[in-house]
């Protein structure tokens, strides 16, 4: 499968030094998110047999807009940065993929509901439950914004859930070996 990462131009020195790239530093942007983080990674081991990192590297299937694309927003940072579109074909038993709107209520600690009709029901529902079933309940619904290779989410989300659908990934390492193609642009910090 073809897939697309947005990395800092070092990250392209390295990957073509070492002919693999592992992420170096844990670049969540909001420690209150390492939970959510940690799921993820912990659903990329149970899927992929040789997943070796705490620390993945984020991939998009569509390729990004470098016109329009913001890496970051923080003011400690270079207005104007060196970076890298880097094109890659790996096999889709490397990778865990995941629907970007879907993964926010990974991130935002909410169940992942597929309808209006499920959420108001799962309201009520909670009332009922213990603070752990709730969490359970939770946690279980997250594993609906994991896709497989044929990119079909479950056809039991409302549309207008989940409109425009934009998929991501995730992998333990870059390859040197995977590269398609790669373009060097400079990113505007957006502070």
């Amino acid at each position: 499968m073809k897939f697309y990462t947005v990395q800092h131009e070092d990250v392209w020195h390295k990957l073509k030094n070492k002919g693999v790239y592992y992420t170096e530093d844990n670049f969540i942007c909001d420690e209150s998110f390492s939970s959510s983080y940690k799921w993820l990674n912990d659903q990329a081991k149970r899927k992929i047999k040789k997943w070796d990192t705490d620390r993945p590297v984020w991939l998009w299937l569509k390729k990004p807009d470098l016109r329009s694309y913001r890496f970051n927003k923080d003011p400690d940072k270079p207005k104007v940065q060196n970076c890298v579109l880097i094109e890659l074909e790996i096999p889709a038993e490397q990778v865990l993929i995941s629907e970007f709107g879907l993964w926010h209520c990974v991130l935002n600690n909410c169940y992942m509901a597929y309808s209006d009709k499920e959420d108001l029901f799962i309201e009520k529902r909670f009332i009922k439950m213990t603070k752990a079933q709730t969490k359970k309940a939770i946690q279980d619904s997250w594993k609906r914004c994991i896709v497989e290779a044929d990119l079909k989410l479950s056809e039991k989300f409302d549309p207008s859930y989940i409109e425009p659908v934009s998929f991501q990934a995730i992998v333990s390492c870059l390859k040197l070996d995977q590269v398609i193609s790669y373009k060097k642009f400079k990113m505007i910090n957006t502070y």
